[in-house]
């Protein structure tokens, strides 16, 4: 997913999906994208606005870093330019048995990582494919 570039995104119900050159992210938790001057979420626009200006911080720009931490797995994706995005789940930690993925990468139907419901993942990879860490 590093060296990934932003190629469209399409928002339903405050639920982004992003389409990235190496696969697609779908959110389904609270979430911003920051940048130098701008700081974009469900709570800043309605979705056919945040779209565009989603599309319009993105655009041209690809991912330098991802990281994922803490016991509900936020998300971080640091964009050339030094746009960041990033997953909120302070809302777990008042209800940890919220019965919904957090997050969703995807290359493929059979490629996939799936963070939540809770504290727990799902990680999904073709049969015979290995997987490599950093």
């Amino acid at each position: 997913m590093i060296g990934s570039n932003f190629l469209d995104i399409s928002i339903e119900g405050s639920r982004p999906l992003f389409h990235f050159s190496g696969g697609n992210l779908y959110i389904a938790t609270d979430w911003v994208l920051k940048s130098k001057n701008q700081s974009l979420s469900p709570k800043t626009s309605i979705d056919n606005v945040l779209e565009m200006e989603i599309r319009n911080l993105l655009e041209g720009k690809n991912i330098i870093d991802m990281s994922v931490k803490g016991k509900y797995y936020d998300l971080r994706i640091t964009f050339s330019e030094n746009s960041i995005l990033q997953t909120n789940l302070n809302l777990l930690e008042y209800n940890p048995a919220l019965p919904y993925d957090q997050w969703i990468f995807s290359r493929a139907p059979n490629d996939m990582i799936v963070a939540g419901p809770g504290n727990s993942w799902s990680l999904w990879i073709p049969e015979g494919e290995n997987i490599q860490h950093k």
